[in-house]
């Protein structure tokens, strides 16, 4: 499997933690943001994390929950996110807070190589 990409020359090109796994052909440089949204009319950006492309997606989820909520002295009573942030880990600790999860878990077991197969219409 070969994937090219191009790099932006405005991207700093020797920074290390930016770098994508070695599983692709050569280094490519990456950042994944995360953020925190206010459920309400306003939608208000409450926190932010950037991460090097080789952190995954679900790790940081914790982290930001609980810095939003000890930083702006909040108790959320749901959290929403998507498949990605879907670990076991991730709802059971969100759930042993009292905050409801609205986050779905990946069904890894009956995907195929491009959709799931659920997904498909019929």
């Amino acid at each position: 499997m070969h994937l090219s990409r191009s790099i932006s020359p405005s991207i700093n090109q020797s920074s290390k933690q930016a770098l994508f796994p070695k599983c692709w052909d050569e280094p490519h440089l990456g950042y994944q943001t995360h953020y925190v949204v206010d459920g309400g009319k306003s939608r208000i950006i409450m926190n932010v994390l950037v991460t090097p492309a080789e952190v995954m997606e679900n790790q940081p989820m914790l982290d930001l929950l609980w810095r939003t909520r000890f930083r702006w002295k909040l108790w959320p009573r749901q959290v929403t996110g998507d498949t990605k942030y879907g670990t076991e880990e991730n709802i059971v600790a969100i759930e042993n807070q009292h905050i409801r999860a609205y986050v779905a878990l990946a069904d890894n077991d009956h995907r195929t190589e491009f959709f799931s197969f659920g997904s498909l219409p019929l």
